[in-house]
């Protein structure tokens, strides 16, 4: 090897791995104790233990003897007066959306919410409807009360369809609550929510236009609705009632003014927003009831609103069984977007958010509303927003909007009897502004993530042109192969030294790093398994120059052309090798300090650094040593480290001597368990360890000097 000489440097040989551990007094964990002795200790009886659980899992004991009247009470009163007075309007509208009649909307806002006032965690969040979970219980509801099912001759109640689903709703939570397995909500990334909304609210808006005409609503079920949906409407275009249109034109442009002009002024006034859904629902009742639109015009109104609160009543256990398929995507949709607005939240105003009690709290909730004629439980984004911007503090806010509810459901619910559909249809339509201003985005989703974009886009289109259902299922299916692909091809690069200091860096990416003479820095940068293990293996050969050496002649001369290696910059002699590195070299002196003696890489072509042509054309490797860097290898299986030690063993027979370095504990821990043979001098802690080592054993400790670095 060579070195060049020098006046001595006091740095040590690198620390081995297991000296590291001796001389930091490194102690394995601790294993845990068999499971009957965990289990008694868990379920041994004691006062704070049950008193614990029984604050955890109903939080309501926790925050109300804490509740501050003076700091919170006034917050929690406006915020929940203001998110009432949003529930009447959007109450009803979205019950339409899940086919069952509008006051069935207010039931599922006064029980719901008076639910997770109890058990929720979150002091911001507003349940009740929201249009997503609606049009996915409206799919239910006609597939088994539409005119699909009169053909199958098993047509069942709206409401009891709705109620069915619920229950179904409910018991798969608390199922998935009891398995622990809350983190199945993971699976939904980023986009696919995106892309999944966006799609839905695309349905949601179809669904509307024919009451926004005054059309009766054409009911499809099955994949390809939404297509057969817009054809029915196209047919029917002709019978438009043109009172409903005039009604619906101007109740949106009153909405949209509200939402463009005047809302935005309003804010730097006042944290209340003004209730313009309350009022064109008041505006359009009272319109309704003086000129008499339903009897003069034909116009649809949304008819009889019973008063008082509903009997409790039995969903359907026959048709259990046969919508838990659809439940399933309900449940998990519901709690994921429930759980992300909750956490985003909590994170702005420093609390925390008990992911497995928010599963249990919606549960619970659908499994107690189930038998008061509700559809699912599920967030909404706009009226939890309004709930943190009005000075909400607490769950209070969401007994108060109950308790507003309440009122409006026992004496005030026949007043809204004559209101037109074509208002709350004007309603909604307006209201996914912020859903399907998603689209916006793909431009920039696409320069800067394909993969991204493709689960945003695929998600959406099958959401679109098939089904919600199938539309989740495919972006999942997206999701997961974009992680395989992501997690089966991390980045693999060889590493060099930048000048004057301990760092290693690609080689590939900066251009002032330099090899080490007779050295082979390879770095894997992501965990290695089964999955990824054979191209790791053909990564470290192509790049260390081994592929190279199996090739004719002929091959070699093609695969050169694609080497990863940059061109060079200029050649230099090899004596260059002996000139001593100064302070002038070093890019900045506050990045590293520069050793006396050190000598610096030449800037060849980085393909005579790894492999030179032999005789008769064969090839030989450069290196004497290849050095392993698993700093970012965070685990590894039995299949992969078993093909690890069989690639060392491997570059051994050639005569290249390995050595690992920045192995993780998890890393270290499968060697050991799979009878590692390597020896002490082959592991390291660090690269820079590895490579003061092995310039140590080959020229000895003061010729070793000439490349430390001063630490």
């Amino acid at each position: 090897m060579t070195a060049g000489g020098g006046d001595g440097c006091t740095e040590p040989a690198g620390l081995t791995q297991a000296q590291f551990r001796r001389r930091f007094h490194y102690r394995p964990p601790q294993r845990d104790k068999g499971g009957p002795e965990r289990l008694w200790r868990s379920c041994r009886p004691d006062t704070a233990c049950v008193s614990r659980c029984l604050r955890r899992r109903l939080p309501i004991l926790a925050w109300l003897p804490a509740y501050r009247y003076h700091d919170d009470l006034f917050g929690d009163v406006i915020a929940g007066t203001t998110v009432a007075i949003m529930h009447i309007p959007q109450g009803m509208a979205y019950a339409l959306l899940a086919g069952i009649p509008a006051i069935h909307g207010l039931y599922m806002a006064f029980f719901q919410c008076l639910v997770y006032a109890v058990m929720g965690t979150s002091r911001h969040l507003s349940v009740g409807t929201f249009a997503v979970t609606c049009i996915m219980t409206g799919k239910v509801v006609v597939e088994y009360s539409g005119p699909a099912a009169a053909r199958t001759g098993a047509v069942y109640d709206p409401v009891l369809v709705a109620t069915t689903v619920t229950l179904a709703v409910g018991i798969i939570q608390l199922v998935l609550f009891s398995v622990r397995l809350t983190a199945l909500a993971v699976v939904l990334s980023e986009m696919l929510v995106q892309g999944f909304t966006t799609g839905a609210a695309v349905h949601v808006l179809l669904s509307q236009v024919p009451s926004l005409l005054g059309l009766e609503r054409p009911l499809f079920s099955g994949p390809g609705r939404l297509l057969k949906l817009t054809g029915a409407i196209i047919q029917k275009l002709a019978t438009a009632n043109t009172a409903s249109i005039v009604i619906s034109a101007t109740t949106i442009v009153i909405l949209v003014l509200n939402n463009e002009l005047v809302k935005p002024r309003l804010a730097k006034w006042t944290r209340v927003p003004f209730p313009i859904e309350l009022l064109v629902v008041l505006v359009g009742t009272l319109g309704s009831y003086l000129g008499d639109l339903s009897g003069r015009y034909e116009v649809q109104v949304i008819g009889n609103v019973t008063t008082g609160l509903p009997q409790p009543s039995s969903p359907s256990l026959v048709l259990l069984p046969r919508v838990l398929l659809d439940s399933a995507v309900i449940a998990v949709v519901t709690y994921s977007a429930g759980l992300s607005m909750a956490q985003l939240l909590a994170t702005k105003h420093g609390y925390t958010v008990d992911a497995s009690q928010e599963m249990l709290a919606q549960g619970v909730g659908n499994l107690f509303s189930a038998w008061f004629l509700c559809a699912p439980m599920a967030a909404s984004l706009s009226r939890s927003l309004i709930v943190d911007g009005t000075g909400g503090r607490t769950q209070a806010s969401g007994i108060i909007t109950a308790l507003l509810l309440l009122a409006v459901l026992l004496w005030l619910g026949p007043l809204f009897s004559l209101l037109p559909k074509c208002v709350l249809s004007a309603v909604i339509v307006v209201s996914l502004k912020g859903l399907l201003s998603q689209l916006v985005g793909l431009p920039a989703l696409w320069r800067s993530s394909r993969a991204d974009a493709l689960v945003w886009t695929g998600t959406l289109l099958a959401v679109v042109l098939i089904d919600i259902a199938a539309g989740l299922a495919v972006g999942v299916l997206l999701s997961l192969g974009v992680l395989l692909w992501r997690l089966q091809r991390p980045p693999a690069e060889l590493l060099g030294r930048l000048p004057g200091s301990q760092y290693y860096v690609s080689l590939e990416r900066y251009q002032a790093a330099e090899p080490v003479p007779e050295v082979c820095v390879f770095r894997f940068g992501g965990a290695l398994h089964f999955c990824n293990v054979d191209y790791f293996r053909r990564r470290l050969a192509t790049l260390t120059g081994l592929e190279r050496a199996r090739l004719s002649p002929t091959e070699r001369h093609v695969t050169s052309e694609h080497n990863w290696c940059r061109p060079a910059s200029g050649s230099r002699q090899d004596t260059e090798l002996l000139t001593p590195l100064t302070a002038d070299d070093s890019d900045t002196e506050d990045f590293c300090r520069v050793e006396r003696h050190c000598y610096r890489a030449p800037k060849e072509d980085r393909d005579a650094i790894i492999a030179e042509e032999g005789g008769e054309g064969s090839i030989q490797l450069k290196f004497s040593w290849l050095v392993l860097d698993m700093s970012r290898v965070s685990f590894t299986d039995s299949t992969s480290t078993r093909a690890l030690l069989a690639t060392v063993r491997d570059y051994q027979e050639l005569g290249v001597h390995c050595c690992l370095a920045g192995c993780t504990d998890a890393v270290l821990d499968m060697l050991h368990s799979c009878r590692s043979p390597l020896e002490e001098k082959q592991m390291y802690p660090t690269v820079q360890d590895a490579v003061s080592s092995i310039f140590t054993s080959e020229t000895g400790q003061g010729n070793a000097s000439e490349h430390c670095i001063e630490r």
